[in-house]
């Protein structure tokens, strides 16, 4: 493949530094301490437990919030399956929001409709690495005082305004995953911003023990508090995330850069009408660069195409709400925008190390495409 669809980023010399490591085979050593520092600096989150994976922050979150049989649980059906699945183990009951018209977002808007007596969470996605209506979940968080989780998988380093995402919420969830702009491979974060829940998540982290108090010598010993499991990220995982971290800023601007010259050079074939691009003024981390054809057929046929020019492009989510797992224990539910995004997104290449060739060449090929499209060739 001439243009990959990822490449993971490993900072140079940081297997070397995991596998040097004094610590290399100690749970929170050096490098789990040093990691949650620099989120911390970096972002200002304060109260972190990093965990073996994004899906396993939002089961810790889960837990945390004491889900039970019966409580419903507000997300987006455009989202990875772990966000409905850390609940859904729980025995919640999925209460589905479309997205905008627009964006592949959940539409924010459409939350407050949706709420019950029983809603004991509401979980929202901010697809891409960017944010939409931060103002909007704050007045949402202050009227009702239900639980607030951002799914922010694909966010570390994005803002709104002057606030990083993951900072509204009672929890927060980050990946490390090797598609995403700072990896370890496989890696996660919870994060705690609610400080009535912080003890408790953390016993559930310990394998249900208060063994953060032992390592604190708050204890002289610990022992067993209440339901939980190991959830946390492994040491040589946390060095190669460290070196990664030091370099987050770097590694998000060039990522921008890199959609912002997508935006632009497509710019013309969405004001012909045959792409619709993601709008620009939103800020983000240059996560994903999508957009949208006609309908299914030709995103088909562009994917095919470009495969053909030695560019690998993909889709994304399929939606939960019509899954085989969903349609057997959910009600029906009829999400159109959602429906219409799922149908018509591809994602183009996008990882740090893409070359302006590379790039160029995927940009010369879609317009290609759509010339010959256009002239019915």
């Amino acid at each position: 493949m001439i243009v990959p669809f990822n490449e993971p980023f490993l900072p140079a010399g940081s297997l070397k530094i995991a596998l040097n490591s004094a610590d290399l085979l100690r749970t929170q050593g050096k490098y789990y301490e040093g990691c949650k520092k620099l989120i911390t600096q970096k972002l200002g989150f304060k109260n972190i437990i990093l965990t073996s994976s994004c899906t396993s922050a939002l089961e810790l979150i889960a837990l945390s919030i004491n889900i039970q049989p019966g409580d419903e649980v507000i997300l987006p059906s455009y989202t990875y399956v772990s966000t409905a699945n850390a609940f859904v183990l729980r025995g919640a009951k999925l209460v589905f929001i479309d997205t905008y018209a627009s964006h592949p977002s959940m539409d924010i808007g459409k939350i407050e409709k949706a709420i019950t007596k029983r809603t004991k969470a509401i979980v929202v996605v901010h697809y891409g690495g960017i944010a939409l209506d931060y103002k909007g979940l704050q007045r949402l968080k202050k009227k009702y005082n239900i639980p607030l989780v951002e799914d922010a998988a694909h966010c570390l380093g994005s803002k709104s305004g002057k606030n990083f995402i993951g900072s509204v919420g009672d929890f927060a969830a980050f990946s490390f995953h090797e598609t995403k702009n700072i990896s370890c491979g496989q890696g996660g974060a919870a994060i705690i911003n609610n400080p009535a829940f912080w003890d408790r998540a953390n016993v559930i982290a310990q394998c249900g023990t208060d063994k953060i108090d032992f390592i604190s010598k708050k204890v002289k010993f610990y022992s067993w508090k209440n339901l939980g499991s190991n959830f946390l990220l492994a040491e040589p995982l946390c060095a190669i995330l460290s070196e990664s971290l030091k370099l987050m800023k770097d590694i998000n601007q060039k990522r921008m850069s890199i959609w912002k010259k997508y935006h632009q050079a497509l710019v013309p074939l969405s004001e012909d009408g045959l792409i619709q691009l993601p709008p620009y003024d939103l800020e983000g981390n240059g996560h994903i660069f999508y957009m949208l054809t006609k309908d299914k057929k030709t995103r088909t046929d562009l994917i095919k195409y470009l495969k053909a020019q030695g560019i690998e492009t993909t889709f994304h989510y399929f939606p939960l709400h019509l899954s085989s797992y969903y349609l057997k224990n959910g009600a029906k539910a009829y999400l159109k925008n959602t429906e219409y995004i799922s149908d018509r997104l591809i994602r183009l290449p996008l990882f740090y190390r893409l070359t302006n060739q590379q790039q160029d060449l995927v940009i010369k090929n879609i317009r290609k495409f759509f010339s010959k499209l256009s002239d019915g060739s």
